[in-house]
């Protein structure tokens, strides 16, 4: 993934994240995000997940939709793949105990 440096007047901007159903979410664990799009291999990196469970997991609903970036382009948000991660860790805390 690529860094890039971050004028400071855009870390103190508001940051949020969203629910599957594209309700208000909550950062947790400190962490702050910005709206970044990630593209399929990013995601892909991210998640452990491959090509064909993405977009299984979208057409149930398990998963974020991508945004139209163009005619043939898509793209997550990067909140939005940071909250599913989040809810995945929640989910398996739970079933354990």
């Amino acid at each position: 993934m690529e860094t890039s440096a971050i004028n400071t007047k855009s870390q103190d901007a508001h940051f949020s994240t969203y629910n599957l159903q594209g309700e208000p979410g909550t950062l947790t664990h400190g962490q702050r995000l910005t709206n970044r799009i990630l593209r399929l291999p990013a995601v892909k990196q991210i998640t452990g997940c491959s090509r064909t469970s993405i977009y299984l997991k979208i057409s149930r609903g398990a998963f974020p939709k991508p945004i139209s970036l163009g005619a043939r382009t898509v793209g997550w948000l990067e909140s939005e793949i940071a909250g599913w991660i989040e809810q995945r860790i929640q989910d398996s805390r739970l079933s354990n105990k």
